[in-house]
């Protein structure tokens, strides 16, 4: 007796996680998140990054700032990244190598450094590293990376760099922090998506 009651209590919890998988609602990016893309985060709820600022400029005297929303249309990838690290260099490389070759008005990478808060040494560095596709662009009081990582609906590990994946409407709709390949074909294919706001 005692024998088939567990054998009941072991059939109803395969049933009960069997119906829970079933109902399962799999979100239209999850099918981009595979291969080279695996273990990347969509993001569960709306978060509109329009409003923050970078820094893109110094005239000698004062930083010269825009709005993300000064590229509404564009899907972003946003990297931050900051000189003490150590990997954000070659992965600068990368990102470069991206920009140069899916770079266009429907795409843009937007790397941003929370180091030291100073533009022109941010310009000359990735002149020095052989970096000329991408754009200069630094952090204004590093306010949005302080407060992605208090924020518990993200789940950020280890330091710089982070990555951010926006649509053409400045919404976050997915994160890592970890380096990717997105010249993989599986990277290629969310950028692609996004781009022609593919992605429900």
């Amino acid at each position: 007796m005692m024998k088939q009651s567990k054998m009941w209590i072991v059939a109803g919890l395969l049933a009960a996680s069997v119906s829970f998988g079933a109902g399962a609602k799999e979100r239209p990016i999850d099918q981009y998140l595979k291969g080279e893309l695996d273990g990347m985060h969509a993001f569960e709820t709306s978060l509109n990054l329009s409003d923050y600022q970078v820094v893109t400029g110094f005239d000698g005297t004062d930083k010269q700032v825009s709005k993300l929303a000064s590229k509404k249309g564009k899907a972003l990838l946003i990297t931050f990244w900051d000189r003490s690290c150590l990997i954000c260099r070659s992965y600068l490389k990368d990102l470069d190598a991206l920009q140069s070759q899916m770079g266009d008005d429907k795409f843009e990478v937007v790397a941003i450094d929370i180091g030291k808060n100073n533009f022109t040494y941010t310009e000359n560095s990735l002149k020095r590293w052989g970096i000329s596709s991408l754009g200069v662009y630094g952090s204004y009081f590093n306010s949005i990376y302080n407060e992605l990582r208090a924020n518990p609906m993200f789940r950020l590990y280890g330091n710089e760099p982070t990555s951010l994946l926006l649509d053409g409407n400045g919404e976050v709709r997915a994160y890592t922090s970890v380096t990717r390949d997105w010249l993989s074909d599986d990277g290629k294919a969310l950028i692609n998506a996004l781009k022609e706001d593919a992605i429900d």
